[in-house]
């Protein structure tokens, strides 16, 4: 495959849902291209706006917290991983700033309920801590829900 070949393709991946640098990347080294002609597709996308981290970053974030049922700590860990810069991940994580509390202890009622109830109170909220630290959720936060949703289980 031709750098303009691989060049339009990507620009059809980009339109079809937001990428970022380092996803692009990956797709670009399954074709017999030089590192080079990956880094000049790259920065055309990047300069025509195909590739843009901070539009990147807000829909990932969106989606993760939204409908992944992940926590903000997890987001940003993935994202970071990806390449995408700090600036905009607090960005699009400040855009998403509602209490995690009632999703947490939502999540975490899911998972006991899917959980035998046979399990020794101790275990079942070490695994539920666990569970929801996993997810990326703040520590205190996972605690605090545990706790409340404990004091209920007989």
């Amino acid at each position: 495959m031709d750098k303009n070949r691989a060049l339009d393709k990507m620009q059809i991946i980009c339109s079809q849902k937001e990428q970022c640098v380092g996803d692009i990347r990956k797709k670009l080294m399954r074709y017999p291209l030089t590192s080079i002609e990956i880094d000049k597709i790259i920065e055309t996308l990047i300069e025509s706006s195909f590739i843009d981290h901070r539009r990147y970053a807000k829909a990932y974030t969106n989606d993760s917290l939204k409908l992944k049922g992940w926590g903000r700590d997890k987001v940003r860990w993935m994202l970071r991983s990806k390449g995408v810069e700090e600036e905009y991940i607090e960005e699009a994580l400040f855009e998403f700033r509602e209490d995690d509390s009632e999703r947490i202890t939502a999540l975490l009622l899911r998972k006991l309920e899917s959980s035998k109830r046979d399990i020794d109170k101790v275990r079942l909220k070490t695994k539920l801590i666990r569970f929801g630290l996993s997810r990326g959720f703040e520590y205190q936060k996972v605690i605090d829900s545990v706790n409340k949703i404990m004091v209920n289980f007989v």
